[in-house]
C-alpha cells in the first residue's frame, strides 16, 4: 500500500510540474498538486510519520518531471512519435521509482511501544482478555481475580477465587482458574455469576486445559507430580495421572487424543493418551527447565525452556514436530523465561524474561530476536494478547502493573 501511494506521489508530483511549466495549463496544475498533496498526507498517516521516503518521492517528481520536459522539447518526426516517447519514459521512469521506494517503505517496520499502564494495590499474576477493552487479573497475594476496564482504568467486578490464581483459561462465558495456593479450581460463569471450587487432590495446581468433548478439565498440580481429571459435570476429579516432576504446563492435541506436560525439573515433555487416561512412556528431552508450551499450529509446539545454557544465562524456544516426532528448531534468547505468547500472525513469539526485566520479540521463521523492551524494576511476568492481536499485556510484579503494549509492525 505504502509504495503504491509513493508512487502516485511521483506521477502527480511530476504532472503538477509539467502542466505548470510546459503545457501552461492552470486547471490541470492545481488538480495535479492537490491530488499529489492529499495522497502525501495519506501517506504521513498511514506509514506512522515517515518523511524521508516522501520527500525521496516528490524529488523523483521532480525527476521525472525533467525527462518528460526534455523529451517534449526535443524535436520529433510528428506530435505523435514525440507524444509516445514522452508516455514510455515516463512510464518506465515510474514503474521503477515504485519498485525502489518499495522496497525502502519495506523495511521500515513500526517497533512496539507502551501505550498505556494500570496500576493496583496488589501484585498482579494471570491476565485473560474479557473482551473489548476490558480484561481479568488475578491477585497473586490474594483470593481474586478482577475484572477491570482499560477505558475507564477502573474495577467493574471481584470473582472470589482460592489463594494465588496462577492460571485463568477463559472459554466462552466461563472462567477455569487455578488456585496455587489452595490446591482448588475456580469454575466461573461470567453471565449467570454462579462459581463453584473443586479440589484438584493435588499441591500447587498452575496450569489448566479444556477437553471440550469430553467435558473434562486437566489440572497440573506442580507440587505432587501428576494431572488431575475433572469430570466437569460431577464436578469432582476422577483420575490423578503421575508426570515428571514439577509438571508446569498442559497443551492438547487438536483431536483431543494426546496431553503434553512440560516437566520443569526433569527437563522433559511428557505424552498422556488422553483417551486412555495414561502415561505414555514417551518424553520428549527438550532442555533444561521447560516451563511452556506454546502450539504454533496444529502440528509444531513451541516448548519454551527457562534455564538452556546456565552458565551464560540463556534460554532455548523449541520448535517439536508432533507428527514426525522430533526437533526441527532450536532459537537461543536471554535466560529465565517465564511466559510466552504468540502473535496473531503467527510469526513471532512475544516472551518475558522477569530475571533482566525484559519482554522479548521472537521472529519463529528467522530464529532470531528482533526487538526487545526493558523495565526496569518491574519484573514482567505473565502475558497475555487482545483478540484482535494489536496489544500485549504484560504484568510487571515489582511495579504492580499491567503494562499494554501496542505490537505495531510486529503484529
Amino acid at each position: 500500500m505504502s509504495s503504491v501511494l509513493l508512487g502516485l506521489v511521483v506521477a502527480f508530483t511530476a504532472a503538477s510540474f509539467y502542466f505548470f511549466t510546459v503545457k501552461r495549463n492552470t486547471y490541470f496544475t492545481v488538480l495535479s498538486f492537490i491530488i499529489s498533496a492529499k495522497l502525501s498526507i495519506l501517506f504521513i498517516l498511514t506509514s506512522s510519520g515517515a518523511v524521508y521516503p516522501l520527500l525521496t518521492a516528490i524529488a523523483a517528481g521532480g525527476l521525472v518531471f525533467s525527462v518528460m520536459a526534455k523529451v517534449s522539447a526535443a524535436p520529433a518526426e510528428n506530435g505523435a512519435a514525440r507524444g509516445s516517447r514522452e508516455y514510455i519514459i515516463s512510464a518506465g521512469f515510474l514503474i521503477l521509482l515504485v519498485f525502489i521506494l518499495g522496497g525502502c517503505t519495506k523495511k521500515e517496520i513500526r517497533m512496539p511501544s507502551v501505550q498505556a499502564e494500570l496500576e493496583f494495590k496488589f501484585i498482579p499474576s494471570a491476565i485473560a482478555e474479557a473482551g473489548k477493552d476490558s480484561i481479568y487479573i488475578g491477585s497473586e497475594r490474594g483470593k481474586a481475580v478482577y475484572l477491570y476496564s482499560l477505558v475507564g482504568k477502573k474495577r467493574k467486578k471481584i470473582i472470589e477465587t482460592g489463594y494465588n490464581p496462577s492460571c485463568i483459561l477463559r472459554d466462552g462465558n466461563t472462567l477455569y482458574i487455578a488456585n496455587k495456593r489452595s490446591n482448588s479450581v475456580t469454575v466461573y460463569d461470567d453471565v449467570s455469576g454462579d462459581k463453584y471450587d473443586i479440589k484438584t487432590r493435588g499441591r500447587h495446581p498452575c496450569a489448566v486445559i479444556l477437553n471440550r468433548g469430553k467435558n473434562l478439565l486437566y489440572a497440573a498440580n506442580t507440587g505432587s507430580g501428576n494431572v488431575a481429571v475433572i469430570d466437569l459435570a460431577e464436578r469432582k476429579v476422577i483420575e490423578r495421572i503421575s508426570t515428571g516432576k514439577w509438571p508446569s504446563d498442559l497443551y492438547l492435541s487438536p483431536d483431543g487424543r494426546f496431553l503434553y506436560v512440560s516437566c520443569k525439573y526433569t527437563n522433559t515433555v511428557e505424552i498422556i493418551d488422553a483417551e486412555k487416561q495414561k502415561h505414555l512412556f514417551t518424553k520428549i528431552d527438550t532442555g533444561i527447565s521447560p516451563v511452556k508450551m506454546v502450539p504454533l499450529n496444529r502440528r509444531l509446539i513451541a516448548i519454551l525452556n527457562e534455564w538452556e545454557y546456565a552458565f551464560n544465562h540463556q534460554s532455548t524456544i523449541i520448535v517439536f514436530d508432533t507428527k514426525e516426532y522430533s526437533l526441527k528448531s532450536s532459537i537461543r534468547v536471554d535466560g529465565g523465561i517465564f511466559d510466552g505468547v504468540l502473535s496473531k500472525s503467527k510469526r513471532y513469539m512475544y516472551i518475558t524474561v522477569p530475571l533482566k526485566d525484559k519482554v522479548i520479540f521472537v521472529d519463529i521463521k528467522k530464529r532470531q530476536k528482533v526487538y526487545e523492551m526493558e523495565f526496569k524494576d518491574q519484573v514482567p511476568k505473565r502475558l497475555a494478547l487482545s483478540a484482535d492481536g494489536k496489544t500485549l499485556y504484560v504484568a510487571g510484579q515489582n511495579s504492580k502493573k499491567v503494562i499494554l503494549i501496542g505490537v505495531n509492525g510486529l503484529l
